[in-house]
């Protein structure tokens, strides 16, 4: 007899007692266990490493293999047993059948997130823990793996929209909730390889569209008025960087004097300054082209000289008590400058200034719409803000095209003329 027949004939269906539940019986085969010495309890390898007995703590014994049953219980109708027999046997036959569990979405959660420590960047661990501790844990983080389903997940979307699922009451943006989704998305996906649930419902939830926003910045001459406002402010080199390369705050926090070569007039961009917690730490750019050289104009790159002599002085006067980071933007005494105090100065330098209210990242917006505005082809502004492609640039500042497209088709037409 065949190992499918031998199956077919052991996976059944039993009422117990008379009147009471139906049962789905299931054999699962030969599998591999290890057995605890004292009470004789199998811990079935499949389902992951345990060293020791959740009971008493004995050292298991070497595994060995043995017959694997299952009983999935309490169903009211002999049909609907019958069904979860039937819908369990193609799994069986393959090898890649789904062991009933009541672990949680939070319990296994807490597990993964301590895995993914050593596989993703510092900022992004951070992300996924804010995302855990703060909004899916508290709000699904009770539901079992094994029962999640899409209807559950998107009911949880809307409630994040209108803030129902958080403390404070405060609803999320739909960006927001969409990366919540591609995090549960992810968590069951590797729950998925581990064959911990059947399939990954997050694939089948529907969160939020993302209504694309306009963006808000400033034009070529508001960057020009913002520049001359600023032209005497100890870190106006870290102004001027910003308004004529579009580098990031993390890069412009991170950038090392061995980093910038005044007489070739560039700097590269080698790491990023960011926040993990509450520590600054340093930590290389997300992808291949964001590590990058960029060239600079001359009246930036004499900006930078004569921040440099004033960070001289600055050391100079402080002597021992200097703290030598190595950074081009520094505290007066040579400590680091954190990211958000850059767009906190940013923010009141701009009000000081009279203009219109925009983030410090929006400077990079700007900076990158009047490049495309004044004729720089797409494939150079790409590089030089570090984008990982072209694409990503056409789709970003599309809106600055138009007027870039008609310049062209002008000049074209008179050179053809």
């Amino acid at each position: 007899m065949t190992d499918e027949k031998k199956n077919r004939k052991r996976n059944g269906v039993i009422q117990r007692k008379k009147g009471g539940p139906w049962s789905a019986f299931l054999d699962l085969g030969d599998q591999l266990y290890r057995p605890c010495p004292k009470c004789r309890r199998r811990y079935w390898v499949r389902d992951g490493a345990v060293a020791a007995c959740k009971r008493d703590g004995t050292a298991l014994e070497a595994p060995r293999s043995g017959r694997r049953q299952e009983w999935r219980s309490g169903f009211k109708r002999k049909t609907d047993a019958i069904a979860v027999r039937d819908e369990a046997r193609p799994a069986i036959r393959k090898g890649v059948h789904v062991v009933a569990s009541t672990t949680t979405l939070g319990v296994y959660a807490e597990g993964w997130l301590a895995s993914m420590r050593r596989q993703v960047r510092g900022t992004t661990l951070e992300n996924y823990r804010i995302n855990l501790t703060a909004y899916i844990v508290p709000g699904i983080g009770d539901v079992a793996l094994q029962t999640l389903s899409p209807t559950t997940l998107n009911k949880f979307y809307g409630d994040l929209l209108i803030g129902a699922s958080w403390r404070s009451g405060r609803a999320l943006s739909e960006k927001s909730v969409r990366n919540i989704h591609a995090l549960i998305s992810k968590i069951l996906g590797d729950a998925l390889d581990e064959g911990k649930v059947a399939r990954n419902v997050a694939r089948q939830a529907k969160p939020p569209k993302v209504t694309k926003k306009e963006l808000t910045i400033w034009t070529k001459d508001e960057m020009n008025t913002f520049l001359d406002s600023v032209k005497d402010d100890r870190l106006f080199a870290l102004w001027r960087l910003a308004c004529r390369t579009g580098m990031r705050r993390g890069e412009l926090a991170g950038l090392r004097w061995w980093d910038v070569d005044l007489e070739a007039g560039e700097v590269s961009v080698r790491q990023n300054l960011v926040i993990v917690g509450t520590t600054a730490t340093v930590q290389e750019p997300k992808t291949p082209r964001s590590k990058r050289t960029i060239a600079l104009d001359d009246a930036t790159v004499e900006a930078l000289r004569a921040h440099r002599k004033v960070q001289i002085e600055e050391r100079l006067r402080w002597g021992e008590a200097w703290t030598d980071s190595g950074l081009v933007f520094v505290r007066e005494g040579g400590e680091k400058i954190y990211p958000d105090l850059i767009s906190h100065w940013f923010a009141k330098a701009a009000k000081d200034a009279g203009l219109p209210v925009i983030t410090f990242h929006s400077v990079r917006h700007s900076y990158a719409t009047a490049s495309l505005e004044s004729g720089m082809p797409i494939m150079i502004l790409s590089a030089r803000l570090g984008h990982a492609n072209p694409s990503i640039t056409l789709n970003v500042y599309s809106h600055a095209l138009p007027a870039t497209d008609k310049a062209e088709a002008s000049r074209v037409a008179a050179a053809l003329d």
